[in-house]
């Protein structure tokens, strides 16, 4: 779903691959002219349904450009996580918003990025050329995984009486249904209990240099590292790929090799030129 004669994001693509599922639980839009991208990817039985609501509430309430999007998206998560009370599973949710370029007090300019999200789907900005920037700056995460990997959330977990269990091959969140979860944040669970919250999770970002910017369910995370998704994007927009191919091969890449849903939505934030400073 595309809102088209944008302004925030001048070039971007999206792509969902079902993979060998039976359900294409994952759902995603964005919008070019308020430089919104959302990927919410549904779990359980009707999963798809609370995706679904995700998407749709962002859709309904933030088409019309008089109504500006909040850096605090709580409320419209929970919100969200009320409407589903009733359904039989839940999803992830992340939110990226982009800001048009801003002057700062020393006469620079770059762009605000602002995430919220709960649950493990996830974003990052890659750069576009590697000369401008530190090693160090060439992936910045937008997202800190609401997983087992996150200790703030294990911590949290156990806080609120919440234990792990096996289940196969892989350790989840046990919840007071019995079942497991691989995240401890979600909108809908219910019947996990009330340990796993749908408040969300929200980070800042300043960004002048050419970037990408790629955001994700973890069906295309989960086979790959960070490095390896930023190299095959990298290397995309290099051979000249479109955002909406490149989307597409991560998105296909992902699936392919774990069977799971997997989406992938991508977007180039051009360099923003910056005033000379004329010589005295």
């Amino acid at each position: 779903m595309n809102i088209q004669s944008g302004r925030r994001l001048e070039s971007i693509g999206g792509a969902s691959v079902i993979g060998r599922r039976p359900v294409q639980q994952d759902r995603y839009m964005y919008s070019t002219r308020r430089g919104l991208i959302v990927v919410a990817d549904g779990h359980g039985p009707e999963g798809q349904l609370v995706a679904q609501a995700v998407k749709e509430h962002f859709w309904d309430k933030y088409r019309q450009p008089q109504i500006e999007l909040p850096d605090d998206l709580t409320p419209n998560f929970h919100a969200i996580d009320r409407s589903v009370e009733h359904v039989d599973g839940g999803s992830t949710a992340t939110v990226v918003r982009v800001e048009p370029p801003m002057l700062n007090s020393d006469g620079s300019y770059d762009r605000r990025i602002v995430t919220n999200y709960v649950g493990d789907s996830s974003a990052i900005l890659v750069a576009t050329d590697p000369d401008q920037v530190r090693p160090a700056e060439f992936i910045i995460p937008l997202v800190k995984p609401h997983t087992i990997s996150n200790m703030e959330e294990v911590t949290r977990m156990a806080q609120a009486g919440s234990d792990l269990c096996q289940i196969r091959s892989g350790v989840y969140f046990s919840g007071e249904d019995g079942n497991g979860l691989a995240i401890s944040r979600a909108l809908g669970d219910y019947a996990m209990g009330r340990a796993f919250i749908a408040h969300p999770t929200r980070t800042v970002v300043r960004s002048r240099r050419g970037r990408l910017l790629i955001v994700m369910s973890d069906g295309v995370l989960a086979p790959n590292t960070t490095e390896e998704l930023a190299a095959q994007a990298f290397l995309g927009h290099q051979n000249g790929h479109t955002m909406g191919q490149i989307a597409t091969r991560l998105a296909e890449s992902g699936a392919k090799i774990t069977g799971d849903n997997a989406t992938a939505v991508v977007a180039h934030l051009p360099a923003i030129p910056q005033p000379t400073r004329g010589r005295r």
